[in-house]
């Protein structure tokens, strides 16, 4: 396609309402992705509040049926079951003082907060909260947990199906979305030009009767839309128009045959009257002798 036809397609109206079709189209998808990945990250997250909150009433039944001790094996064996990249556990007292840990090579950035555990306290129930990493590229959920008299559990998971789901949906959502745009213009065109048929039909017909057919007429689909009002009135501002045409001609018609027969009657006087007279052996001067030629001549034009 040239230039010059890309440049007229960019100024019609069909081109402007695919872009319309398609814009909103794509932003209604990009909204629906939005909402999708929302409910999955709430999901997900969720089940990772629910299995956090697991975890502490598990040490919280150690606790009170075992003691201190027990509940710091347990915290040990928990964490090298999940594994050391995926939770850990701290056992800390209320002013943020350490008492036992897990392994956090892993979570080695993530301090224990004297704040939350002050917010958890004054609550009366687990604190919640998502921290990250400075050099992890994922989230961790944390839990602040009172388990007993004086003793503070610090449990954190890692999201990492999260940044799994997240991740994916990132490398998708390009490719989705650039054929979503080509579906989207392709069924926009059709739309548009669908819409656009009966605005073409009476420009083909002005055309034609620019041309001279004044008997041409915009063809009626039949759908009672707003294209089928246009095309009705503009027929009858063209039944008007060559009836007001036929009225001229005719007038002009009638106007001619009006003036031919007086001046027919003229031609057919003017010249008989001077040979009658010449024959009659009048004396016509030269000025007068050609008045009755001047006559019929004038008569003709």
């Amino acid at each position: 396609m040239s230039l010059k036809k890309l440049a007229e397609l960019r100024r019609t109206l069909a081109f402007r309402l695919t872009l319309w079709y398609a814009g909103m189209f794509l932003l209604s998808a990009a909204i629906a992705f939005a909402i999708f990945l929302y409910l999955i990250t709430a999901a997900l997250r969720g089940r990772t509040d629910q299995e956090l909150l697991a975890g502490v009433r598990s040490l919280s039944v150690v606790m009170v049926r075992q003691g201190l001790e027990a509940v710091k094996r347990q915290a040990l064996l928990e964490s090298q079951a999940a594994g050391e990249k995926k939770i850990f556990i701290q056992l800390v007292y209320p002013d943020g003082r350490l008492f036992s840990s897990s392994n956090m090579s892993y979570f080695q950035h993530i301090p224990v907060s004297a704040e939350a555990i002050g917010r958890m306290l004054a609550q009366g129930e687990p604190l919640l909260a998502t921290v990250r990493s400075p050099d992890r590229s994922h989230e961790i959920r944390v839990v602040y947990a009172l388990i007993g008299p004086g003793l503070v559990v610090h449990l954190g998971q890692a999201m990492e199906d999260l940044a799994r789901v997240i991740e994916a949906f990132q490398r998708g959502f390009a490719v989705v979305m650039a054929a979503l745009f080509v579906l989207a213009a392709g069924i926009g065109w059709f739309m548009a030009r669908r819409a656009l048929s009966g605005v073409e039909n009476v420009t083909r017909t002005a055309q034609r009767i620019s041309g001279g057919s004044l008997a041409e007429r915009v063809p009626v689909r039949g759908r009672e839309d707003e294209i089928d009002r246009l095309a009705v009135t503009f027929n009858r501002m063209l039944d008007r128009i060559q009836t007001l045409v036929t009225g001229i001609k005719e007038m002009n018609d009638n106007i001619a045959h009006d003036l031919k027969s007086p001046i027919t009657r003229i031609r057919g006087q003017a010249r008989p009257n001077w040979r009658s007279r010449a024959a009659a052996g009048g004396r016509i001067t030269r000025p007068w002798r050609a008045a009755p030629s001047r006559s019929a001549t004038g008569c003709s034009r």
